[in-house]
C-alpha cells in the first residue's frame, strides 16, 4: 500500500501508469484525501477526459480545481444543498474557481452539466456566465436554473460560437415570476436542442427572451400545473422563435413528477393545436390530455397537419373518473399497427 501524505512527492511509477490511463471518474465531495487536492507538480490523472464532481447534502465541500486538465472534454457537477447558490460562499467559490479554470485551460471541453439541486431559488454569480463564455468548444451546456438567472445569461450564452444543446431546468418546489432576463435580438447561430423544466413563468420568460433560431428539437417540461392561457402562450412563443426549423416537439403539461390535484389542475390544452398544426413536425409526444379528446379523429386530424408525421405519442389522462385508456389504432395516421396510449389516473401518484 501506498500513502500519499506530501504533495511534493510523485508518486510509484507502476501506480502512474495505472492512473495516466484514467480517462472517466466520478468523485464524491468530501471523500478525497486533501492532499490530492493540493496543486502537485503534474495532476492526478493528466489525461482525464470526463470528470463526475458530486456535493451531496451535508457533505464536506472541497476543492476540484486540481482535477480540471488540459484534456478534459466532459464536466458534471452535482450539488445538493440546502442554501441558495448566491448565500453559501464556500461551494459558489469552489464552483466559479473549476468553472474559470476550465474555461481557459481547457480547449477541448465540449459537455459541461452543472446541477444545483434543492437550494433556493436565487442567481449565480455573474462570473460564472461571463466563464462559460469562454468555452468556445462548448457544444452541450446542461444547468440549472439558478445558473442562468441573471439578467445578461441568454446575451453571453448567444454568442457561444459552438452552442448546440442548451438544457435549463429548475427542481426547487417554490416558483419565481420575476425572473429578470435581457432580451435577446441574434445569437445561437448553431443552436439544435432546448430543454426546458421549470414552473411556466420561468420557461415563458425563456423563451421570449431568445432570438428566432434554428432549434429543430424542443422539450418542454412545466413544473406544476398551468392554464389554457399560459399553455397557449408557451407554445405561441415555441411556434414564433423556432417554427421555421422545429420538427421534434415534446410538451408535458405538467411534467410526470408533478402530484395531480383533481381540482386544482388543466389537462394539455386542446386549443393549441391550432398554432401547432401549422408547424411542419415529425416526431410529436405530448401529455397530460383529456382522455375523452384522445380519439381516432384526433389523431386523424394531426396526420393531415403533420404529412411528414413519424411518431405521435399522446398521453392521456383520467382527472376524477376512472376512465379505461382510450383505444387509438394507428390507422387513423395511415398504418396498420394498432397502439394503446399509456393512461394516467389522478390516484396514480
Amino acid at each position: 500500500m501506498f500513502s500519499v501524505t506530501d504533495a511534493s512527492l510523485h508518486l510509484p511509477g507502476r501506480f502512474q501508469r495505472y492512473i495516466d490511463r484514467v480517462r472517466s471518474i466520478e468523485m464524491d465531495s468530501g471523500m478525497i484525501p486533501p492532499v490530492l487536492l493540493i496543486s502537485r507538480d503534474t495532476p492526478v490523472f493528466p489525461n482525464l477526459q470526463r470528470l463526475h464532481w458530486v456535493v451531496m447534502s451535508k457533505a464536506t465541500i472541497q476543492p476540484f480545481v486540481g482535477f480540471i486538465v488540459p484534456a478534459l472534454m466532459e464536466l458534471r457537477v452535482d450539488i445538493t444543498i440546502e442554501t441558495s447558490i448566491s448565500e453559501d460562499k464556500i461551494p459558489t467559490a469552489v464552483l466559479l474557481d473549476a468553472i474559470t479554470t476550465a474555461s481557459q485551460s481547457c480547449p477541448s471541453l465540449e459537455s459541461l452539466e452543472v446541477v444545483w439541486i434543492d437550494g433556493p431559488f436565487s442567481p449565480a454569480a455573474t462570473q460564472v456566465i461571463e466563464a462559460l463564455s469562454l468555452m468556445h468548444s462548448l457544444r452541450s451546456l446542461s444547468v440549472s436554473m439558478d445558473i442562468i438567472a441573471s439578467a445578461s445569461a441568454l446575451r453571453a450564452l448567444s454568442q457561444s460560437p459552438s452552442l448546440r444543446t442548451l438544457d435549463v431546468s429548475y427542481s426547487g418546489e417554490s416558483s419565481r415570476d420575476d425572473l429578470d432576463l435581457d432580451g435577446v435580438d441574434d445569437g445561437f447561430n448553431l443552436l439544435e436542442q432546448l430543454s426546458l423544466a421549470a414552473p411556466h413563468s420561468l420557461v415563458l420568460t425563456i423563451i421570449q427572451c431568445m432570438p428566432p433560431c434554428a432549434v429543430w428539437n424542443c422539450t418542454i417540461s412545466l413544473r406544476g400545473s398551468s392554464s389554457p392561457h399560459i399553455q397557449q402562450a408557451i407554445v405561441d412563443a415555441v411556434a414564433s422563435k423556432f417554427g421555421a426549423s422545429i420538427d421534434t416537439l415534446s410538451l408535458h403539461f405538467p411534467d410526470d413528477d408533478y402530484v395531480v390535484e383533481p381540482f386544482n389542475f388543466f389537462p394539455f390544452s386542446i386549443g393549441t393545436f391550432s398554432t401547432l398544426r401549422m408547424l411542419a413536425l415529425v416526431d410529436v409526444r405530448i401529455g397530460w390530455l383529456d382522455s375523452t379528446y384522445v380519439t381516432n379523429e384526433l389523431c386523424r386530424d394531426l396526420a393531415r397537419a403533420w404529412p411528414r408525421l413519424r411518431v405521435l405519442h399522446l398521453r392521456p389522462l383520467a382527472i376524477v373518473t376512472q376512465h379505461a385508456p382510450p383505444m387509438v389504432t394507428c390507422a387513423a395516421c395511415g398504418t396498420s399497427r394498432s397502439i394503446v396510449p399509456r393512461s394516467r389516473t389522478s390516484s396514480s401518484r
